[in-house]
């Protein structure tokens, strides 16, 4: 006998991420869960603010047309390398100024990755994942249970 009922098969499937885009009932950067139930056959993306509980948006999977993860990759960052240049001359004087070689602009890449979740005609859902491993299984999930519809051009 087990002490806190039967154990039921895990159903749903879910994770943490950031709400970007798509529905107004969310705001830009709120938490959210990314959920999918096989019992009911939904995508569930729910609030985890206390103050926004109830707030919960369910699709359908035979509404749901494409489900997969974009990438955005960001290259350049500006910088005061001459400010830099000024103040360490203040500080160690003639050895502190060095030479002044790309000027302006340091190089960094940063990638962000996003689920874009695209249903009915032309509704979309654009969430961000908090690390990239964790939505992966969700993803799966809902793209094995999409039916491939037909492609007009």
């Amino acid at each position: 006998m087990r002490l806190f009922g039967k154990k039921k098969g895990k159903s749903v499937i879910s994770t943490n991420v950031i709400f970007i885009d798509g529905h107004d009932l969310f705001s830009l950067g709120e938490d959210v869960t990314f959920s999918w139930d096989s019992n009911e056959r939904k995508v569930i993306i729910q609030s985890r603010l206390p103050k926004n509980k109830g707030k919960k948006v369910s699709i359908d999977i035979d509404k749901i047309r494409a489900a997969q993860l974009s990438r955005e990759d960001i290259v350049m960052k500006q910088i005061n390398i001459l400010g830099r240049d000024l103040v360490s001359g203040l500080f160690l004087g003639p050895l502190g100024t060095g030479g002044i070689s790309g000027v302006g602009v340091k190089k960094v890449k940063k990638i962000n990755h996003f689920i874009v979740i695209n249903y009915n005609e032309d509704d979309m859902i654009v969430l961000k994942p908090r690390d990239i491993l964790s939505y992966r299984k969700v993803l799966d999930a809902i793209n094995e249970n999409i039916k491939p519809g037909d492609i007009e051009l």
